[in-house]
């Protein structure tokens, strides 16, 4: 097996069970907050961004290792129970009387009872946290579910020449490299086609009514869009590269959602972004098929920070109801309303129908090779005007989708930051 690394370790939040230390962290955002360069000055808003999240992380993981010091600690009332037994066998150690002795005894009962007092409370939260959870995703069931970690190491990869590597800390850099070249080998876009594909599509004069394109390219973003992001956010996703998990953002959202409304703001207005905002992590898993020395057979996971993604979600939120006047039913998935479902319920009754009316038809299936890792920005920018997605939203998704950067982790080794 493969000598593993540190990979990137998320930042823990065992604090937050501990009323008085999430009490702690949101007097310390508040305070943070403060610190906030003014509502005016909007290049250092942006700015000041990728520092508080380094703060953040720290002060997080500070609270964490007092709520651990905690946990191997008894309860008031065990620590109570000892302290009085203790005190009790001083006492009969110095006495020969049997009263003391009685005492000692009943003494050690009640450290006994405190106990099993403790550890019936942590089994009774325990039970209740399964009872709400159920068997949906959580950190418990992949515990259980989730494959040996033996599963998931790369022992060996082929470098661009076809040689064999197995050394740990050379393994990510081929796997970055690999995938950085997919995302920017020339997609050979034909100058012709596209120019027909944007002619029919303009032809078909599907686009965003005026006043929705402005509405949803609108460069303020409010501390409800933010709220909201955070409700349709699950629990249990993996960070990115600044290793600050989701619980975080909704633990604190009180404090933080009008931070972070400011922050996006101030990105939409300056189109500016903060330091590593649009850098990922990726991470690769095997397809389960094909040659494992070769880095194309493993399907890579970009892990994206977890603000990256809220401000992705609110503007998809604001798309979502608007694309289903101008994306056709035929398009069965990712809509409001819309079940990915009924394409495959379409196709299961078509021969039946085909029979009916004593016709005859083909299905063909078509799978684009990576097709999103080579898809030509620039012309999904094209259709996206062809579309009327007005400036606001294409000036958001040429923001969020251009000059981004990842690292790979492989066998928790990390390569050097590649480009795209």
């Amino acid at each position: 097996m493969a000598a593993r690394g540190p990979g990137v370790r998320r930042v823990r939040t065992f604090f937050t069970a501990h009323s008085d230390l999430r009490q702690s962290m949101e007097d310390w955002i508040v305070q943070e907050e403060t610190t906030m360069p003014s509502r005016e000055d909007l290049p250092a808003t942006v700015n000041w961004w990728a520092g508080f999240k380094r703060r953040l992380a720290a002060a997080a993981n500070t609270l964490s290792r007092v709520a651990q010091r905690r946990r191997r600690m008894p309860g008031q009332s065990l620590q109570d129970a000892i302290r009085a037994a203790r005190q009790t066998q001083q006492s009969a150690a110095g006495s020969s009387s049997t009263a003391n002795l009685e005492d000692l005894v009943e003494a050690q009962a009640r450290v006994a009872i405190a106990s099993r007092a403790e550890a019936a409370h942590a089994a009774y939260e325990s039970r209740v946290s399964w009872l709400r959870v159920g068997e949906r995703p959580s950190p418990a069931i992949t515990a259980v579910v989730k494959p040996p970690a033996a599963c998931h190491t790369v022992a060996a990869l082929q470098d661009n020449v076809g040689r064999l590597v197995s050394a740990p800390g050379r393994l990510p850099q081929l796997v970055a490299d690999y995938w950085r070249d997919i995302s920017c080998k020339s997609s050979g876009l034909s100058v012709e086609a596209s120019d027909e594909v944007l002619s029919a599509v303009r032809t078909r004069n599907l686009r965003l009514r005026d006043e929705v394109a402005d509405r949803v390219g609108e460069s303020q973003v409010s501390e409800a869009e933010v709220l909201a992001a955070l409700k349709a956010t699950p629990l249990g996703k993996a960070p990115g590269w600044d290793r600050l998990p989701t619980a975080i953002y909704k633990v604190f959202k009180g404090q933080l959602a009008s931070i972070l409304a400011r922050v996006f703001s101030a990105i939409g207005e300056t189109g500016l972004l903060p330091v590593g905002f649009l850098d990922g992590v990726i991470r690769v898993l095997w397809k389960g098929r094909g040659d494992r020395t070769l880095a194309g057979n493993y399907r890579p996971i970009t892990l994206l920070c977890t603000d990256y993604r809220l401000l992705a979600k609110v503007l998809a939120s604001r798309v979502g109801l608007a694309l289903a006047d101008v994306i056709t039913l035929e398009q069965s998935a990712f809509l409001p309303g819309r079940l990915i479902g009924a394409n495959v319920l379409f196709l299961r009754t078509l021969p039946h129908l085909l029979t009916h009316q004593g016709r005859s038809g083909m299905v063909a299936f078509l799978d684009f090779a990576k097709a999103y890792d080579t898809l030509d920005r620039a012309f999904l920018f094209s259709v996206m005007d062809a579309m009327g997605a007005g400036a606001g939203l294409l000036k958001w998704a040429k923001l969020l989708l251009s000059d981004t950067c990842a690292v790979a982790v492989v066998n928790g080794y990390r390569s050097q930051r590649v480009c795209s």
